[in-house]
């Protein structure tokens, strides 16, 4: 369906703003309100009517002034919870956030967006922004991996329930990006441990890219990295392997701290 068609659709429901995409934000707004006020205030002036607060807040999000903004699509949804302004405050809201990079705030507001209107047809958008809150966090795969896991699960949410929607198109790159992440990260955890000759947990991480990542572009990499350090560990003697086990059932060895890499993660998994 369109955007234009959304926008139709919208403006006939009773009272019901519906919207899918950035842009359509903006032309919704735009035939909601008849004037344009360069001038907002976000203090709580409890007689200043929807339009003109609802007015106020798209007036701060175009001027880049998001955490304002933030503040009046808020002041928007608590005190006019029933106008057809609230709707679209709601999903404004996760905008303004996440413009202002407010990562948790913005992921809430879109959560509770898709909690609250399910069949909404701007739900896909909301799931893809919300996805969006995540990716925005991603760091470099030397370092922690959770943001690049929270958008990828969220993304593979997106395609599976929307398949053919625009914004499930948009998010396959989104994904190839947050695997890619993913599966530089497990290399670079996997080589760590085999340079200490920790090589069990090495090979752990190594055959999580081949199982879960196996398109990201490191397959013969991982593929390589195991037969290397299997080969050691078939060269060791049996007293060295009971050695090494035994170790492994006292010593534990958790993720490299280097580089950024914060966190406990369990034995399971790293391989152990």
């Amino acid at each position: 369906m369109t955007v234009s068609r959304i926008v139709s659709l919208a403006l006939l429901a009773a009272g019901v703003f519906i919207l899918s995409a950035c842009d359509g934000i903006s032309r919704q707004f735009d035939a909601l309100f008849s004037s344009t006020n360069s001038e907002y205030s976000t203090g709580d002036a409890f007689d200043i009517p929807p339009q003109v607060l609802a007015n106020n807040a798209e007036t701060a999000y175009r001027d880049g002034d998001y955490d304002a903004a933030a503040e009046l699509y808020q002041q928007l949804k608590d005190r006019f919870p029933y106008s057809r302004y609230a709707l679209l405050a709601e999903l404004r809201l996760g905008d303004a956030y996440l413009k202002a990079s407010r990562y948790e705030e913005a992921a809430a507001a879109y959560d509770e967006f898709v909690r609250l209107h399910p069949r909404n047809e701007a739900v896909p958008y909301a799931i893809y922004q919300m996805g969006m809150t995540y990716h925005a966090q991603i760091l470099t795969p030397d370092r922690d991996p959770s943001a690049a896991a929270q958008a990828l699960d969220i993304f593979k949410r997106l395609r599976s329930n929307y398949p053919n929607d625009p914004y499930s198109v948009q998010a396959a790159p989104r994904m190839e990006e947050c695997i890619a992440n993913l599966a530089s990260h497990n290399i670079l955890v996997g080589d760590y441990y085999r340079n200490r000759e920790r090589y069990e947990a090495a090979i752990g991480r190594y055959r999580q890219v081949i199982t879960q990542f196996p398109d990201a572009g490191y397959y013969n990499e991982a593929m390589n990295r195991i037969k290397e350090c299997e080969d050691v560990l078939a060269a060791m003697s049996p007293e060295e392997r009971e050695e090494r086990n035994q170790n492994r059932r006292e010593i534990f060895v958790p993720p490299p701290s280097m580089m950024g890499i914060t966190g406990i993660i369990s034995p399971t998994a790293i391989g152990f």
